[in-house]
């Protein structure tokens, strides 16, 4: 092929590929990696089966991503401060509820 014909072809295939894509391809979103979301932090009362009450930040309700559950039952969960630091852990299997503090 003469160098016309290869620059003549190439021309094209980019045209071709501008008009699949549409005006608005962001080239940069194509390197760039996705991540999900951190979830929001939900402040709420816990209530032990011992009677403490711990006022901290959860991710959520029930056992969530981080937490570990144990041979037996038992599971871990942690406790967040307002910026999202791990502050401490509790165990499902002493509390006995919590309540949403809005």
């Amino acid at each position: 092929m003469t160098r016309n014909i290869k620059i003549s072809l190439l021309m094209v295939f980019l045209l071709a590929v501008l008009s699949i894509a549409g005006c608005k391809l962001n080239v940069q979103q194509l390197w760039q990696k996705t991540q999900p979301a951190e979830p929001k932090l939900l402040n709420v009362e816990m209530h032990f089966a011992n009677g403490d009450v711990v006022y901290g930040y959860v991710k959520n309700m029930g056992v969530d991503e981080e937490g570990k559950v144990y041979n037996g039952g038992s599971s871990v969960s942690f406790i967040y401060d307002q910026q999202g630091k791990i502050i401490g852990s509790f165990n499902y299997a002493r509390l006995e509820y919590m309540k949403l503090i809005p």
